[in-house]
């Protein structure tokens, strides 16, 4: 278990730096809508966001299966929370590929990560 609470404060401070690092990529995507980096970061972030909530929702999956009680409401509270966020990620990037007009970009793997979160098809 304790390999598993390491993992979880690893995507803990993974996500909480990805907040910001997002909020700067949509600010210089905003500032410069047509340069090719700026685009590439504001896709990549929200698309990180999505991999490491997806990896909450795997490692909760696993804690679930050793605890029960009370304890164990929490633990779905929590992997339903992480796959509400990836699947919110999944539905920023797909948004952000349809205002630079390039849908199918990465559309291979946010299917596979939709699919793997239980998550409805592509808007």
């Amino acid at each position: 278990m304790g390999d598993g609470v390491e993992r979880a404060r690893q995507l803990r401070r993974q996500l909480l730096a990805l907040i910001d690092e997002d909020a700067a990529a949509v600010t210089a995507w905003l500032k410069a809508p047509r340069e090719a980096a700026a685009r590439r970061r504001a896709l990549a972030v929200p698309l990180d966001i999505a991999r490491a909530c997806a990896q909450v929702v795997g490692l909760a999956a696993n804690v679930e299966a050793h605890t029960s009680g009370s304890v164990r409401f929490d633990v779905e509270a929590a992997q339903q929370l992480a796959r509400a966020a990836a699947l919110a990620a999944l539905d920023l990037v797909e948004a952000n590929l349809r205002s630079a007009g390039d849908r199918e970009a990465l559309q291979d793997e946010i299917t596979q990560l939709r699919a793997s979160l239980g998550g409805s098809a592509a808007r």
